[in-house]
This record gives C-alpha cells, sequence and structure tokens, in this order.
C-alpha cells in the first residue's frame, strides 16, 4: 500500500532511532575476557566510581593473622629451647669442672694420707696419751692439714650398748630423752634383726642408720662424725674422742681420760681415722678414712688397710666458672 511522503519520513526516522539504540547498548556491553576502563559508561551511559586498589577479602586477612600467630609461637619456643640448652651446658661445665676437681683432691688427699699413716706409729709412741694428733703434710706443691684420730674414740654403732646410742642421739643429735631412747632402741633392734640365712644383719657403714625407721638425714648429719662402723669389738676410749664428745661424759678439754680396753692392741695394730683437708680452686674437700695401720706390712706391701673412705665438698668459696 501506498504511502504518504509525511508518513514515510516519520517511519523512517523511527526505524534509525531504533537501530541508534540498540548499537548503544552494544557498545556499551563489555566484549568477552575484557574488563571496562575507569569511568567507561555502562547501564544507559551511567559511570561507575571504582577506586584504585580493591580492598582486600576477610578470608585472606584472617589467614594472614593466623600465619603471624603460629610465627611468634615458633619464635617463643626456639627461644626457650635455646634458654634451656644454654643452661644445660652450663650446668654439664661446672659438673664436669666439681668432679675434675674432686679427683685431684681425692688424689692429693690419698697421698697426704698415706704419708701420714707412716707416722702415726711414731707419734703414738712417742704421746701415748693423746688420742687425736695434727699434721701439715705438704705434697705436690699443696699444703694439706691431715688430723689424725683413734677410731675407739667414736662411738661403735657395731657394739654400742643402748644407753650410749641414747646419750649420743640425746646430748649430740639433740633429741628428748624418750625419744632418744626409743630411737636407741630400734638401732640395736635393726642392728641385731636376724637375715634369712640366720645371722644379725649388723650394721655395715655408718649410713645404714638412715635405714632404721624414725632417723632422717638432718638428724644422721649431727651424729655422723662421731660414730664408726669400722670396728668389730672394742669400748670407747675417750682419750681419742671429740671434745665434743668428751663433753658429753663431763670432760674438759685438756682432761687426761682412763685407756679403755681397747688400747690392748696397741703393739700390734692401730685403727685411726685420717682426715685431709685438701684445697682446690674455689672449694675444699674433705677426704676421710678408717684405716688399720699394722706395725707389720700387708700381702700388699703396704702398712696400712684402708677400712672405709669418702669424700664430700667441705666449703665452696666461689662459683666455679
Amino acid at each position: 500500500m501506498a504511502l504518504s511522503l509525511p508518513a514515510a519520513l516519520a517511519r523512517h526516522a523511527g526505524d534509525a532511532h531504533h537501530a541508534a539504540g540498540a548499537a548503544g547498548q552494544d557498545h556499551c556491553a563489555a566484549p568477552p575476557g575484557r574488563g571496562l576502563a575507569i569511568g567507561q559508561p555502562r547501564h544507559g551511559g551511567r559511570r561507575q566510581r571504582m577506586s584504585p586498589r580493591s580492598p582486600m577479602p576477610q578470608r585472606r586477612l584472617r589467614a594472614r593473622g593466623f600465619a603471624l600467630i603460629a610465627v611468634l609461637w615458633v619464635v617463643a619456643i626456639m627461644s626457650v629451647i635455646t634458654v634451656g640448652l644454654v643452661q644445660s651446658v652450663r650446668s654439664e661445665i661446672k659438673t664436669t669442672a666439681l668432679e675434675r676437681q674432686r679427683l685431684q683432691a681425692q688424689a692429693l688427699g690419698e697421698a697426704a694420707i698415706a704419708l701420714a699413716a707412716q707416722q702415726v706409729d711414731l707419734l703414738a709412741q712417742e704421746r701415748p696419751d693423746q688420742g687425736v694428733f695434727e699434721l701439715n703434710v705438704q705434697y705436690g706443691g699443696v699444703s694439706i692439714p691431715v688430723r689424725i684420730q683413734g677410731l675407739h674414740g667414736l662411738v661403735n654403732l657395731s657394739s654400742a650398748p643402748p644407753e650410749l646410742l641414747a646419750l649420743l642421739l640425746e646430748r649430740i643429735g639433740g633429741l628428748n630423752g624418750a625419744a632418744a631412747q626409743e630411737l636407741a632402741a630400734r638401732i640395736v633392734q635393726w642392728r641385731d634383726e636376724p637375715t634369712s640365712n640366720g645371722i644379725a644383719r649388723g650394721i655395715e657403714a655408718p649410713e645404714d642408720l638412715l635405714q632404721v625407721p624414725g632417723m632422717h638425714y638432718a638428724l644422721y648429719a649431727r651424729v655422723a662424725g662421731f660414730v664408726t662402723a669400722s670396728l668389730r669389738y672394742g669400748n670407747l676410749d675417750l682419750r681419742s674422742s671429740p671434745a665434743a664428745l668428751r663433753a658429753v661424759f663431763g670432760l674438759q678439754p685438756g682432761d687426761t681420760a682412763p685407756a679403755g680396753a681397747a688400747q690392748r692392741m696397741e703393739r700390734i695394730q692401730l685403727f685411726f681415722r685420717f682426715t685431709a683437708l685438701v684445697p682446690q680452686e674455689g672449694a675444699t674437700f674433705e677426704l676421710t678414712r678408717d684405716m688399720r695401720v699394722s706395725h707389720f706390712a700387708q700381702r700388699s706391701g703396704l702398712y696400712w688397710q684402708v677400712l672405709d673412705s669418702r669424700i664430700r665438698v667441705a666449703s665452696a668459696d666461689a662459683t666455679v666458672p
């Protein structure tokens, strides 16, 4: 059907407007695989404002926080391990140095006691009424004081009666009378208790007292220097007793005590306790040896036999570096 000229122009104008709108929409759409430039018109010509750097997702922030905490924990643990290792190494160095000094002190003390043992017979003959001797022995360029004391001047744990043990525990140990008597009875009972073969248990060393019920270490430390387990017989000879033990029986320094029956064997053999104080760098070691000194050589070629030996740190003047 034929159209008039005005109608044809209006229709042509509408088609052109429609085509322009479609072309504008295609131009605004982003091609596949390509992003939009900043300020590029979109959605009918409206501009979208975007920041130069997009914010980090919350999940990534949490992951970084956990990683930082884990690193801090690892650093803290490594620091603790390092400090512990350093302390352990220092402790090992101190222990090794102390053990080296102990071995040196023991060697020097044994040599000094051996030299003193060669003189004890002469000392006993020259001063028969004296049971304690003090010597200063020079060995290896070191001056070592040695104290010699007859073992019969100590309380013999192998044969002491309960009355003597109770007196020792009360006057030296510091117990009251009833407690001292009770503990003395326990010691005698424990010592005389027969074993499986029917023989009395006995006391082999002063440390055996710690196995007796009621004997604690503090009490043992107070009486240990006044007892011995190296003798199997003999009475207490106060001539060789320490001053504190002599005072228990009312003897003052300088008083003469009667000789005990134990001294009947003096012409054949002597029982002595040798105590050597060996100075070392930063510490002084005390070596104690209970020995039987004879006038005749033993099978070993020596004139003495060691019955008991122990060493301890008498004093520590400085810390070993």
